[in-house]
């Protein structure tokens, strides 16, 4: 018999879990000591995880709290879409490790691959969205263990390895299409690999892949030392380390992936060479940015006392994390909120066509110099001169040449473009923001500033001769 507990948390802490709306990031670290947040579901309204000094798993939510059921000490718990099952290495009656799945009401041991080492059989490791495929390790000799993937129509399937050596599956993509792990060099190392529809395929020569996105398409891991991005079309692509790392010591490992590849998420350090492990986030046009201080320019205060060592996962739009933090010797699981990149607000002048110009974003605002946050005015008129006006003093609706102006001043204005398009209402403006923050002297474009958007274009047909998308609210990372 598996038995739980359940520990309901604070109310302030679930509504700061809860706080999704607002444009100001949260932090919030459980109160159990010797946790680790491992998993959350792709709506970001469930976590798994587990005692970093074994015997116990546990999942979590704000209407929950936190139910602990007994494990085994290897392998990962991962949660299914809703909550249950938990896949999980479990215990058996005669105290073996089996990967299998955990629910409220009961549990269910999968079956094994061929052999044990010790008291493991099987170890859980990830589950895709819906916990209909688990994958992990099992044991083919005492001495040999191979990845495995798991479903209820096929049971338990040996994935194999490339040479004589061991493998594991440490991820699977959403879909379970997509399974992430490793596979040892005849010599020992081992090469981050994956397994799909046609076998298995090596990524590299040294590390771990870890996560995968929805679809399988963009895989994430540790390649020599540095964080890896790879998709079919650009191979993989290094991320490299996070500012101030030991070059010799320190690996970055990418552990988790957004549904849409665009996040990633991971662990980056040493615990016993180099430097300390720190949480970290990649996103295009950002880099790879310190948790911790990402979190406390966006306003979640309550990180500053904590070292957060490790993001272990993501929800699926890139904003719901979860992982470890140390304070005071302890290890606790932590959640963690970020913003939105941006909101649009204000509403827009239709021109002089009656088109209603819009204004979008894509990228990462960041107060470092480099290309990723554009700006994109759509539906304007073609072939007009235009401009982006910003400010860092707060959203206004005023009156302005014959529209709305919803940037307070002072005003900040960018170099003069001309829309492109040839038809009545296919112009368009883009401007990349991250290469001007470089550029600017203006002394207020530093990580955590907040910065108001909004394009401005000529029309010399409409009221004031002048035409005003909607606007965009945004935070610079650091």
């Amino acid at each position: 018999m598996i038995h739980f507990t359940r520990l309901a948390l604070c109310s302030a802490a679930a509504l700061a879990l809860a706080d999704v709306g607002r444009a100001q990031a949260t932090f919030f670290p459980f109160p159990q000591s010797g946790t680790f947040l491992n998993a959350v579901t792709p709506d970001g309204q469930w976590f798994a995880g587990a005692d970093v000094l074994g015997g116990a798993s546990f999942r979590y939510s704000v209407a929950t709290g936190v139910e602990f059921f007994t494990s085994g000490s290897s392998g990962l718990p991962d949660i299914a879409i809703g909550g249950s099952p938990v896949a999980a290495t479990l215990v058996d009656t005669n105290g073996n490790e089996v990967a299998g799945l955990w629910t409220p009401s009961g549990s269910t041991l999968l079956p094994p691959l061929t052999s044990q080492s010790g008291n493991s059989i099987t170890s859980a490791y990830a589950a895709n969205d819906d916990a209909s495929v688990v994958v992990g390790l099992g044991w083919i000799t005492a001495g040999k263990a191979r990845a495995f993937k798991w479903t209820q129509a096929t049971g338990t399937v040996d994935l194999g390895a490339l040479g004589p050596m061991s493998s594991r599956a440490n991820g699977v993509s959403g879909d379970g299409s997509v399974v992430t792990g490793w596979d040892e060099d005849p010599t020992g190392p081992r090469r981050p690999a994956y397994w799909d529809a046609t076998g298995e395929h090596l990524l590299g020569v040294l590390g771990e892949a870890w996560g995968a996105s929805q679809d399988g398409r963009v895989i994430t891991g540790d390649e020599n030392g540095n964080c890896f991005r790879w998709t079919a079309a650009t191979g993989l692509v290094d991320l490299g380390k996070l500012r101030g790392s030991d070059p010799i010591f320190d690996i970055a490992s990418g552990l988790a992936v957004s549904a849409d590849g665009q996040t990633i998420v991971g662990s980056n350090g040493n615990t016993f060479f180099g430097t300390p492990p720190r949480a970290f986030v990649w996103r295009a046009g950002a880099g790879m940015t310190d948790l911790r201080e990402l979190l406390l320019a966006l306003g979640a205060s309550g990180a500053a006392g904590y070292s957060l060592s490790s993001a272990n996962c993501v929800s699926a739009d890139g904003l719901t994390i979860g992982g470890s933090a140390g304070i005071f010797f302890t290890t606790n699981a932590f959640t963690a909120q970020l913003p939105p990149i941006t909101t649009v607000y204000c509403t827009a002048q239709r021109n002089s066509l009656g088109c209603l110009p819009s204004i979008s974003s894509f990228g990462t605002p960041s107060a470092r110099t480099g290309a990723g946050f554009h700006v994109t005015a759509s539906s304007v008129l073609a072939i007009v001169s235009g401009q982006l006006f910003y400010g860092t003093s707060g959203a206004v609706a005023l009156p302005f040449q014959g529209g709305t102006l919803c940037v307070g001043g002072p005003l900040e204005r960018t170099a003069v473009q001309t829309s492109g398009g040839s038809g009545a209402c296919d112009g368009r403006f883009d401007f990349d923001f991250n290469k001007y923050v470089g550029k600017h002297s203006d002394a207020a474009l530093i990580g955590g500033a907040k910065v108001w958007a909004q394009y401005w274009s000529r029309d010399n047909a409409a009221p004031g001769g002048s035409n005003l998308t909607d606007a965009l609210e945004f935070t610079l990372w650091p």
